[in-house]
């Protein structure tokens, strides 16, 4: 009983809006990263999961790190959601407004385009593994999400129709370039599918929770076995939650970030994903331009107007 108490307080605290509770780690310019994304994967069912027990490898990666609340405050869908986490610019700015949308992200805001610009075309390799089982994310095609970012990006695996296949890509992945410098974004879908299928809340709902955590532990391990656990940097949030009992998820913004980076101190918007990860890559986020609507979440929030 004391057991499951500590772990109910410890979960409970972690999502609550807090003042750090660890000293903010030396901000050295990551080797690695992967921004990983579990599909509709909201707030509550992983507490829910943290509290059974049932995530040990995310428990595992968030006692390095932290385990924070992010929100939404605009739309609740995926192509907006990848949207805003690979650029940090909310659909005013980008165009994307909803998952229907067929343009592509303007040249030059994502994540692999500031990346490449600040490290050079061979001082960093970007890798884009996407999961879906219809279109909706076929996000290489011609005029698709990532178009304009293709030539900043050195490989693209999508759509990808399980979970598995989307593991061994990435597996693959690091086995290939861990000897350089990287930057990986992972989409793991099936949270999402199986909500879409059987709801939000449902037995196949948690299971593709389960699924992706299993292989965040093979990711890790895979780190692990090839040297760079230590060098590398693993951030994991969702596009959207989902609407519980629902088979859709029209207004599901509460989800989170769950990482190994010991500078992330605070709870968050979904604008401030990219910021983080482009100030840990050392990119001064206070001057790009457009300028960014969020900020890393290794500073305290500044005052910002709500659109």
């Amino acid at each position: 009983m004391k057991k499951c108490l500590t772990v109910l307080l410890a979960v409970s605290l972690i999502f609550l809006p807090s003042l750090p509770s660890k000293a903010v780690g030396v901000r050295e310019i990551p080797e690695h990263v992967l921004l990983i994304v579990w599909d509709g994967t909201g707030r509550d069912a992983i507490k829910l999961l943290m509290e059974k027990n049932d995530l040990p490898n995310l428990k595992s990666l968030t006692e390095e790190g932290a385990l924070v609340a992010i929100d939404i405050r605009r739309v609740t869908r995926t192509v907006p959601g990848i949207t805003e986490i690979v650029t940090g610019y909310p659909p005013e700015v980008t165009g994307i407004h909803d998952s229907k949308t067929k343009a592509p992200i303007p040249k030059g805001l994502t994540l692999f385009e500031r990346l490449k610009k600040e490290f050079g075309p061979n001082g960093i390799v970007t890798f884009a593994v996407v999961g879906s089982k219809g279109s909706t994310h076929d996000i290489n095609r011609s005029g698709g999400l990532f178009y304009n970012a293709l030539d900043s990006i050195d490989k693209m695996v999508s759509p990808l129709k399980t979970q598995d296949e989307i593991g061994a890509e990435t597996l693959s992945a690091i086995e290939t370039y861990h000897n350089q410098r990287f930057f990986f974004f992972v989409h793991f879908h099936e949270p999402d599918e199986a909500g879409h299928r059987h709801g939000g809340g449902s037995k196949e709902y948690y299971e593709g929770i389960l699924d992706a955590d299993r292989w965040l532990g093979k990711i890790m391990e895979k780190l692990k076995s090839v040297g760079i656990i230590d060098k590398t940097l693993i951030y994991i949030t969702a596009d959207h939650g989902y609407n519980m009992g629902m088979t859709d998820h029209p207004d599901a913004p509460f989800i989170f970030l769950a990482t190994n980076d010991t500078t992330v101190m605070r709870r968050g918007e979904r604008t401030d994903i990219a910021p983080t990860i482009l100030a840990r890559f050392g990119i001064p986020v206070e001057t790009l331009q457009p300028a960014l609507e969020g900020s890393p979440l290794s500073e305290f929030e500044k005052t910002k107007p709500y659109w």
